[in-house]
């Protein structure tokens, strides 16, 4: 072994040494173990390097004993919290640790140990998994399939945390029997919801409804119900034309709708504004799976008037219209009364008092919270 070798091993050595010293035993620990492996290997036969190896060996075992009776007063303290899982945790580290210093005694000491709490830890694992099933059946009971499907899942993992087979098999036979129920519900709302579509004419909708049905069908093995479903849509895909038509005749209905409200956007006419871009929203909601207009039409009509307001304050307070005025009257008497002005009870008393259509009251106290001007 050349010196430069020795010298690179002994620096590690002090490394690990001065992680014992802190304390920082699993350090130490590594940095030994990776020494004493190497110094074995180098002194096949340099006698020296083997008794090396045994003296850093020594040093390494004193620190597994020094982390062990950590890991002992650590146990001592979940043990009196009644953390059972965590005893067993600090248990098994511990009779690990007693195995790889050769200490007897201690292993059969805390393997006894680890054995007791392991029943006790079983036993309160087994009354764990009974209460969440009855509480999944009463959930099944209720028609709540889906959480009786989750909670029986749980009961499961811990079932097979257990190792129990004859639990694992009942609760695996009532997680399928659970699935089997919660995907025909699904599967009968998919159906129920495409057969209205269809009476709607709303054939997109209706389609997508189907392929969820499909879907469901093939998780339940239910292959002749599968193509059935699939069959209907094909039906549906040729009805293509008709689909058409529709939307033509909705994208006309929108683009008229729009163009109103633009133009009388553009004449200051912004709450009429807002209800015509609203009715553009809803149409295109009601008629399609996805919009397929730009978003966030109210928004941007919102962004306008919050714009031409906070002009309107700095420059023409004037021609702000009286709703603005009033809202802001009562805010004031309602900043007398609390210390904090709340918006929901500025809104109940607005629309008791102000005798204007809600919605321009809702967004004049949009706008003015916007604008910072009820604070």
């Amino acid at each position: 072994m050349s010196q430069k070798q020795l010298n690179s091993i002994e620096k590690r050595i002090n490394i690990a040494e001065m992680a014992l010293k802190q304390k920082s035993y699993h350090e130490a620990i590594v940095l030994f173990n990776e020494i004493i492996e190497e110094l074995r290997d180098l002194g096949k036969n340099q006698e020296n390097l083997k008794d090396r190896a045994d003296e850093i060996q020594d040093i390494c075992n004193k620190a597994k004993a020094d982390l062990r009776d950590e890991m002992i007063e650590r146990c001592e303290f979940v043990r009196k919290e009644e953390k059972i899982s965590l005893v067993l945790e600090y248990l098994d580290i511990i009779i690990k640790l007693s195995r790889e210093i050769n200490d007897e005694d201690s292993i059969k000491k805390y393997q006894d140990q680890y054995d007791e709490f392991k029943i006790k830890f079983d036993k309160k694992m087994a009354q764990n998994i009974q209460e969440l099933i009855a509480k999944a059946n009463g959930y099944k009971n209720e028609g709540e399939f889906e959480k009786a499907k989750d909670v029986y899942e749980s009961a499961l993992r811990k079932a097979r945390d257990l190792n129990n087979h004859p639990m694992i098999e009942a609760l695996s036979e009532q997680v399928t029997l659970i699935n089997s129920i919660f995907l025909k519900e699904k599967r009968k709302k998919a159906i129920e919801n495409a057969e209205m579509l269809v009476k709607n004419e709303n054939f997109i909708r209706a389609i997508e409804s189907y392929e969820i049905a499909a879907r469901f069908s093939a998780e339940l093995n239910d292959n002749e119900n599968e193509r059935k479903f699939y069959d209907e849509i094909k039906r549906l895909e040729k009805l293509k034309e008709k689909i058409d038509k529709q939307r033509k005749k909705v994208d006309k209905q929108i683009d008229m709708i729009i163009e109103k409200a633009d133009k009388i956007s553009n004449q200051r006419k912004y709450f009429d504004a807002i209800v015509l871009y609203r009715e553009a929203e809803h149409l295109v909601k009601e008629s399609y799976s996805q919009l397929e207009i730009e978003e966030g039409l109210t928004q941007k009509i919102i962004q306008n008037l919050e714009k031409h307001f906070r002009w309107l304050f700095s420059h023409k307070q004037k021609e702000i219209p009286p709703v603005f005025i009033d809202v802001i009257k009562i805010a004031e008497e309602l900043k007398e009364q609390h210390v904090k002005l709340n918006i929901t009870d500025l809104y109940r008393r607005s629309v008791k008092r102000i005798l204007r259509p809600q919605q321009e009251i809702t967004t004049a106290i949009y706008i003015l919270h916007k604008l910072r001007l009820l604070i």
